[in-house]
């Protein structure tokens, strides 16, 4: 392999661990849009194939070198890097070098997330102009622009797994499997939803593919999990359980509650903290005091992801559920991520301390440009797989719309 051209006064181990270490704290990468895990060892990796003498992450100077990167350039993409590095390096060689072969998942499991996430995505954007109609008998609490999280994590489950979700259910709920018909009678209030017509959009329920229930209470289902995850250890059961719950629901006491249990009794369940910087309207720094992931590491390991990029969730989580499955013992999976909707109904978020860009920060775009950039995917596909979609949510509102509404004698029932 040729070596990278560097000016004769830059020591080539130093400026190789600078380098790596530049790549290391980007957060940004959007181009490959990868986990930063997956690029952090496949840059390792290659780069220590080039540098003369084997890489010292330990060292003082690498120490030094990162603390130094991290002020001057946080959460800077690539673009933003290679012009100061222009002058000393052919970075087209550095891309070639350094640049994956191929994603870090499959065609077949690159096209399950994509339609996981646009079946979300559509399905809500269709509630959209259905829901001011009156027609829809319960709140609504849209999932739109956070649907890499449910995907990534549930891509990772089996139907065995419980899960139990937070406020918004949709996302989690279509994510593992539970019927889209069903979904929309439940919205509608029709005997034939998932929880008949009991439930409403906080209360969806689909049994065979481990959705017992949850509760509408913040952080109720929190426990829920935990129980879920306490009874597959007692009956030596081969399965997890997963709450998904938001960053608003770990001011709770049921949640400090339920990690301390979890710990204390070593039983196999995932914390999916679904953080998006707001409690209802308020921003997190106006009611946590540190970032929640600091505490919950000296009760179990936690792991870290880009919410907003489902190649990142999916990375993470099966790290995280890997390790659960394989030890027995309890994780916590933060994704940061943003919210465009309101906290309730179908409005943009509006917040002036809660920006969106809805072309950065959209986990659709992010997926589908990896995924054609690597040609596993064409334009026509991704058009051919959004009006498959529509036809399927066409038909959902028609079942919805046509089923029953329950009547008196279903009053006395499941009381």
């Amino acid at each position: 392999m040729a070596k990278i051209p560097t000016q004769d006064w830059i020591p080539n181990v130093a400026f190789f661990q600078l380098f790596l270490l530049a790549f290391d704290i980007v957060h940004d990468f959007q181009r490959l849009c990868l986990p930063r895990s997956y690029l952090r060892r496949r840059a390792r990796a290659k780069l220590e194939a080039l540098m003369p003498v084997p890489f010292n992450s330990s060292s003082p100077a690498v120490r030094l070198s990162s603390l130094i990167l991290k002020k001057i350039w946080p959460h800077r993409t690539r673009r933003a890097l290679s012009p100061q590095f222009a002058r000393l390096w052919n970075w087209k060689e550095i891309e070639r070098v350094l640049m994956p072969d191929t994603l870090p998942v499959t065609k077949e499991i690159g096209c399950w997330l994509l339609r996981k996430l646009r079946e979300i995505r559509q399905f809500e954007e269709r509630i959209i102009p259905i829901y001011p109609t009156d027609v829809m008998v319960t709140p609504v609490h849209l999932h739109i622009g956070q649907e890499a999280v449910p995907v990534g994590v549930c891509a990772h489950l089996q139907p065995s797994d419980m899960l139990f979700f937070g406020h918004r259910t949709h996302g989690p709920a279509l994510a593992k499997g539970l019927d889209m018909k069903k979904l929309m009678a439940e919205l509608y209030g029709r005997t034939t939803g998932s929880a008949r017509g009991y439930g409403g959009s906080m209360h969806l329920v689909d049994v065979a593919n481990g959705m017992p229930g949850s509760s509408a209470i913040v952080g109720g289902s929190i426990a829920l999990g935990v129980g879920s995850a306490l009874a597959a250890k007692l009956r030596k059961e081969d399965r997890i359980a997963v709450s998904h719950f938001g960053d608003g629901a770990t001011d709770s006491g049921v949640f400090w509650e339920s990690i301390n249990f979890a710990a204390l009794r070593q039983v196999p369940v995932l914390f999916v903290c679904e953080d998006n910087g707001l409690s209802n309207v308020m921003p997190k720094s106006a009611h946590m005091a540190v970032e929640v992931e600091k505490v919950v590491k000296e009760f179990m390991p936690v792991f870290c992801a880009d919410g907003t990029d489902v190649l990142a969730v999916y990375g993470a989580g099966g790290e995280a559920i890997a390790y659960i499955r394989k030890e027995g013992k309890p994780a916590f999976l933060k994704c940061l991520t943003k919210r465009w909707m309101k906290h309730q109904g179908v409005e943009a978020d509006d917040l002036s301390y809660n920006p969106v860009d809805r072309e950065r920060d959209d986990p659709i775009k992010k997926l589908e440009a990896a995924m054609l950039e690597y040609k596993l995917i064409t334009r026509d596909e991704i058009r051919q797989l959004a009006a498959e979609i529509e036809s399927q949510i066409d038909a959902a509102v028609k079942f919805a719309a046509a089923s029953p509404f329950p009547d008196e004698r279903d009053l006395a029932k499941e009381v």
